[in-house]
């Protein structure tokens, strides 16, 4: 085998051994690059989802585990509180849902069934009304499935949707109002004709 020798100030240097390590840290670099890329593209997604979200928890569907995402302006990190996800979605419905809403939402933070009723769909949601008197929106967000597309790791995020609800709320009100108003208004009308008809006037 011959080797590309050359000397430097009195050492023997092996250029293709030169090359080789060469060789080896760009593919660290390159492979370090890619990991700072990936984790930045997912800094981005969660400060996006982090504008409208106050709660957002990564779940791992088939170990039963949760991490909990911290939001810092453009910084988000995993604060550090995790464990059990489905033991968390029982404590956050028993701690922030009214009592009236307990068993629905309980019945929509089951883990079990999260993957089913993700099967032909990226996301779902619902809204309830919390211990403080606010509406809250819980949704699922799909975030990665198995090469079977198996669906293994969830997004779990909460927003206040008080001010939307108030809005929906208002619009229903006036809805009833104008559907009871036009009853009224086709009940006096009909009453009318009957009275002129009873008096004999066309």
């Amino acid at each position: 085998m011959e080797y590309e020798i050359s000397i430097l100030d009195g050492f023997v240097v092996n250029m293709d051994e030169k090359h080789a390590t060469y060789d080896v840290l760009c593919k660290v670099i390159e492979k370090a690059e890619a990991v700072k890329n990936k984790a930045l593209l997912e800094n981005e997604i969660i400060s996006s989802v982090s504008k409208l979200y106050f709660a957002i928890f990564r779940i791992d569907l088939l170990h039963d585990f949760y991490e909990e995402v911290s939001s810092d302006n453009s910084i988000h990190l995993v604060t550090g509180h995790s464990g059990k996800a489905q033991e968390k979605m029982n404590e956050l419905c028993h701690k922030f849902v009214a009592p009236e809403y307990c068993k629905a939402v309980k019945k929509f933070f089951d883990l079990s069934t999260v993957a089913r009723r993700l099967a032909n769909t990226e996301t779902i949601e619902m809204e309830y009304h919390a211990a403080d008197g606010n509406w809250h929106e819980a949704r699922f967000i799909e975030k990665k499935r198995d090469e079977y597309g198996q669906l293994t790791h969830i997004l779990y995020v909460t927003r206040i949707v008080s001010e939307e609800k108030r809005q929906e709320l208002e619009k229903e009100r006036l809805q009833i109002a104008y559907k009871a108003a036009e009853s009224a208004n086709e009940a006096k009308t009909t009453f009318l004709l009957i009275c002129r008809m009873i008096s004999g006037h066309p």
